[in-house]
C-alpha cells in the first residue's frame, strides 16, 4: 500500500496542470455543497433546542389559518382540558422600550403568562424564574437589550417605558437565543401589564380597552398523554358566540410551526423552502459538474497517465488493482480538494449568510443526523470520479498504451458530449432564470400600483400619540413647507392596511380591507375618482370603495348601495393594496376617526436632503420623545420583494460558479482534442492551412455542442420560470430575447475558452508535431 501511494502522489506531482483544474473544479462544488448542507442544518433545526421539543403545541383554527385564538378561552382550557400540564397565551408585536434618554425600537416584544419560561428554555442570566413575570408590569429582558438600554448598571428592578405610555421594571435577564427558533424576543413582559397595545383587528377599539383580546395559545402537554383525547376536548370547549364561522381548533406540533407556513403570525419566520429546494437542485447539478469535469480532465491527461498504467500492467496489475490505483488517486485529489473547500467555506460563510439572510456555523455540521448525508455526497462523488477512470483504463492492453495507440480508444467519446452538453444545459437554464427572476422584480418594482409614487412619503404615528389635533397641527405646520405639495391623514395605507372586516352581503360573504383617511387622500395619492365624490369635514356614516369591492359585492350602481351602516358616496379605480404576488383585494374607505396612524405627504422633489431636514426638524418640534421615522413609497415597494431579490442574487452567484466549472470543464475537453489532434494539425498546416481555417476546425464541434445544449435548456428554462411566475398575480412576459441572451453569453464564454486554447495549437510549429514521423 505504501509503494502504491508513493506511485499516485509521483504521477499527480507530474500531473500538475490536471491536479490544479481536478482540485479546483471539486473543491468550489464542494464549498457550495459544505455551504448549502450547513444552511439547511441550521434552518430545519428551528427549536429542537427545547427541552420540551415534542410536548409543546399550538393552538390554530383552519377554517380561517388563524393562530390567534380569544383570550376568554384561556380558564376553560386550563379547567376543562385535562392532559395539558402548562398553557401559555403569546402576542409579539413591535415597540419602543425607553430608559432614561436612551431609546430602542425592537419588532419583537412579546407580551406573555408567568408560564412561559415553563414552556420555552431560556439561560437566565438575573432573576429568579419563578418571579420574572408573575405580576403586572414585570418585563425580562435579553442581554444585549439590556446592556443597550443601561450600559454597565446593574438593570433589575430598573423601570423601562414601553411606547411612552407604560413603566415596567426589570424583573430578570435572559441570554440571548443563537439557536435557530420560529420566534425570538428581545423583550418578554407581563400580559397582565397596564395599556399595552393589544393586537386584535375589528375586536377591539384603539385606547387599549379590548372587548375581544387574541393570543397565540402554546401547550405543554403531560408526558404520554394521548395528544387525540386533548385534541378532542378543545373541539369541543373552543365555541364563540361572535364568529360568523364554525371554529374548528387543531393542534400544531412545535416541529411543525417553522416548517409549516400556512399560519401567518407577527414575530413568527417561517422555512422558505423555495430557497432551501433551490439550493439544494442547483448544489446537486454544480456537484455533477465537477464530478464531470473530473472525467474530462482525466481524458485530456491520457498521455501522462497511459505510462504510469501501462507500467503497472507490465508489472502484472488486474483489474482489481487499476480499481486499488484510481481509489488511491482519486482518493487523494478529493481530500485535497475537501481541504481547500473548506477553507474556501469559512472565507465565504459570512457572505453566504449574508445572500441568505441567515446565521449559522459550519460547526452544525458535527450533528451525526446532518453529517450522514454530507458524507454521502462525498462518497457518490468518489465513486464517481474513481470508477470511469479505472474502468477506462483496465480494458486496454499494455501495449498499446506503450505505442500510444489509444486515440481510438480514448478519443473524445459520445458518452464526453453529452457531458458537456448536460453541462451547457444547465449553466444556459440557470442563466436564463437569473434574466427571468430580475425581469420579474423589475416588472414588479415599475409597474403603475394605481396610485403615483414618485416623491410620496410616509411617516408612521406611534399609537400612543393620543391627541388627533397634536397631529393636525403638525401636518398643517408640514403644509407651510413650498416643499411639501401635498398632505393625508389616515390610519392605514396602500401596502401597510392593518383593518379587514366581514359581511354577508347578497348572500355571501365578502372580506375586505379598510382605510380610515381625511379628505385629501385620494388627491394626495392620485387615486382616480370613477364615479361619486369623496369626503366632506362634515361626513359620518359614509364609505368610498374601490372597483373590486363593488364587484365582490355584486353592486351595479354602488352609489345606490350600503355596506353595514355606511352609505357609499364614491368609487375608486382599482389599486394594489398588497404586494403583486397577491390578486386585487376590496378596500372600502371610510373618514378618519380620532386615531391617525400614517401621514402621507407628496414633495417637489427639488432638494430632497433639504426637504427631509425640514420635515425632521417640524417632528422634533411636535415629538421630541419619538424617533423621527420616514420611507418613500418606492422603497416600500423595493421591500415587497426583498425575497425575489434574494432569491434572484442567489441564483447569480451560483450560476456564475457553474458557468465557471462548465468552463473549466470545456477547457479539459479542449485540452484532451488538440493532444489528440496534434499530428493531424501538423500536417494541415504543412499542406497549407491557416490559422483561422485551423482555429475553425478545432471550435465548430464546441459551437454545435453548445448551440444543442442550447435547443434543450430553452423548453427547460421556460417551464422552470412559468411555474416561478405562478406565484404571482401579476407576471411578466416570458420574451424570446431571455433565452436568446442566455445563449449568447453561453456560447460567448465558451469560445472564449475554446479559441485561445485553439489558436496555441494553431500557432504552433508543425515540425514539433511530426518530428518522430
Amino acid at each position: 500500500m505504501y509503494n502504491l501511494l508513493k506511485l499516485v502522489i509521483r504521477a499527480l506531482l507530474r500531473q500538475k496542470r490536471f491536479l490544479f483544474f481536478s482540485v479546483v473544479s471539486l473543491s468550489v462544488s464542494l464549498a457550495l455543497v459544505i455551504l448549502t448542507s450547513a444552511y439547511y442544518a441550521y434552518e430545519t433545526s428551528s427549536d429542537k433546542y427545547q427541552s420540551n421539543y415534542e410536548r409543546i403545541y399550538r393552538l390554530v383554527n383552519t377554517p380561517k389559518n388563524q393562530v390567534r385564538l380569544d383570550d376568554q378561552y384561556y380558564s376553560t382550557l386550563l379547567t376543562g382540558v385535562t392532559g395539558i400540564e402548562k398553557a401559555c397565551r403569546v402576542n409579539v408585536f413591535g415597540s419602543m422600550l425607553t430608559s432614561k434618554d436612551i431609546v430602542q425600537r425592537i419588532d419583537n416584544l412579546a407580551i406573555a403568562d408567568s408560564t412561559f419560561f415553563d414552556l420555552f428554555d431560556y439561560t437566565i442570566l438575573a432573576g429568579s424564574k419563578q418571579h420574572l413575570l408573575d405580576a403586572p408590569n414585570k418585563i425580562v429582558l435579553t442581554k444585549s437589550l439590556a446592556d443597550k438600554l443601561f450600559g454597565k448598571e446593574d438593570p433589575l428592578g430598573k423601570p423601562v417605558k414601553i411606547n411612552m405610555v407604560t413603566t415596567a421594571y426589570v424583573s430578570g435577564i435572559v441570554d440571548d437565543i443563537k439557536k435557530k427558533s420560529h420566534f425570538k424576543t428581545d423583550a418578554i413582559v407581563s400580559l397582565y401589564t397596564d395599556k399595552l397595545p393589544w393586537s386584535g383587528g375589528n375586536f377591539g377599539n384603539q385606547n387599549g380597552t379590548w372587548k375581544v383580546k387574541l393570543y397565540s395559545y402554546y401547550l405543554l402537554l403531560n408526558k404520554k398523554v394521548d395528544t387525540a383525547s386533548v385534541a378532542a376536548q378543545i373541539k369541543a370547549t373552543y365555541n364563540f358566540p361572535w364568529y360568523s364561522f364554525t371554529p374548528d381548533i387543531e393542534m400544531q406540533p412545535l416541529s411543525d410551526i417553522f416548517r409549516n407556513n400556512t399560519y401567518k403570525d407577527a414575530g413568527v419566520s417561517h422555512l422558505n423552502k423555495s430557497l432551501i429546494w433551490l439550493l439544494f437542485s442547483i448544489t446537486l447539478v454544480v456537484i455533477i459538474i465537477a464530478g464531470i469535469n473530473y472525467i474530462n480532465f482525466s481524458l485530456s491527461n491520457l498521455s501522462a497517465e497511459s505510462k504510469t498504467v501501462s507500467i503497472l500492467k507490465v508489472n502484472g496489475a488486474h483489474r482489481n488493482n487499476m480499481f486499488r490505483y484510481y481509489a488511491v488517486s482519486g482518493g487523494l485529489v478529493l481530500l485535497l480538494s475537501f481541504s481547500v473547500a473548506i477553507m474556501l467555506s469559512v472565507m465565504a460563510l459570512p457572505y453566504f449568510n449574508q445572500l441568505v439572510g441567515s446565521g449559522f456555523h459550519l460547526s452544525i455540521l458535527t450533528d451525526i443526523s446532518y453529517l450522514v448525508p454530507f458524507l454521502g455526497v462525498i462518497i457518490i462523488l468518489f465513486l464517481f470520479i474513481e470508477l470511469y477512470p479505472a474502468w477506462l483504463f483496465s480494458g486496454i492492453s499494455p501495449i498499446s498504451l506503450f505505442q500510444g495507440k489509444i486515440v481510438g480508444k480514448m478519443r473524445l467519446s459520445s458518452f464526453s458530449r453529452v457531458l458537456l452538453v448536460f453541462q451547457f444545459v444547465a449553466a444556459i437554464t440557470l442563466i436564463a432564470s437569473v434574466l427571468m427572476i430580475f425581469k420579474q422584480i423589475d416588472y414588479l418594482k415599475n409597474k403603475n400600483p394605481g396610485f403615483e409614487t414618485s416623491y410620496l412619503i410616509k411617516q408612521d404615528i406611534h399609537y400612543s400619540v393620543r391627541n388627533p389635533q397634536t397631529i393636525k397641527t403638525y401636518a398643517s405646520e408640514l403644509l407651510k413647507s413650498p416643499q411639501i405639495l401635498k398632505l393625508t391623514l389616515s390610519d392605514g395605507v396602500p401596502f401597510e392596511i392593518h383593518s379587514y372586516s366581514q359581511h354577508e352581503i347578497n348572500g355571501h360573504d365578502v372580506k375586505y380591507n379598510h382605510i380610515d383617511c381625511d379628505t385629501g387622500f385620494f388627491n394626495t395619492l392620485n387615486m382616480k375618482l370613477v364615479a361619486g365624490r369623496t369626503f366632506f369635514d362634515s361626513d359620518k356614516n359614509v364609505c368610498i370603495i374601490n372597483e373590486k369591492l363593488a364587484r365582490e359585492c355584486g353592486f351595479e350602481n354602488p352609489l345606490n348601495e350600503k355596506i353595514g351602516d355606511y352609505q357609499i358616496i364614491g368609487l375608486v379605480k382599482d389599486f394594489n393594496s398588497m404586494s403583486m404576488r397577491q390578486e386585487l383585494s376590496g378596500v372600502m374607505f371610510k373618514p378618519v376617526s380620532n386615531y391617525i396612524s400614517n401621514v402621507t405627504f407628496r414633495i417637489n422633489g427639488t432638494n430632497i436632503p433639504q426637504t427631509i431636514s425640514t420635515i425632521e426638524k417640524t417632528w422634533k418640534e411636535f415629538f421630541p420623545e419619538y424617533p423621527f421615522n420616514y420611507q418613500f413609497y418606492d422603497d416600500i415597494i423595493a421591500q415587497l420583494y426583498e425575497k425575489e431579490q434574494k432569491l434572484a442574487d442567489s441564483i447569480s452567484i451560483i450560476a456564475g460558479l457553474a458557468l465557471f466549472l462548465c468552463c473549466l470543464g470545456l477547457l479539459g475537453l479542449v485540452l484532451n482534442m488538440v493532444e489528440n489532434r496534434v499530428k493531424e494539425i501538423g500536417i494541415r498546416k504543412v499542406n497549407g492551412a491557416k490559422v483561422s481555417e485551423v482555429m475553425t476546425m478545432l471550435n465548430k464541434d464546441f459551437v454545435k455542442w453548445v448551440v444543442v445544449a442550447f435547443i434543450i435548456a430553452t423548453p427547460i428554462a421556460w417551464f422552470a420560470m412559468n411555474k416561478w411566475l405562478e406565484n404571482f398575480a401579476y407576471k411578466t412576459t416570458l420574451s424570446w430575447w431571455i433565452f436568446a441572451l442566455s445563449g449568447i453569453l453561453a456560447l460567448g464564454i465558451a469560445l472564449l475558452t475554446v479559441s485561445f486554447q485553439s489558436w496555441k495549437a494553431a500557432t504552433r510549429n508543425p515540425v514539433e508535431a511530426l518530428r518522430y514521423e
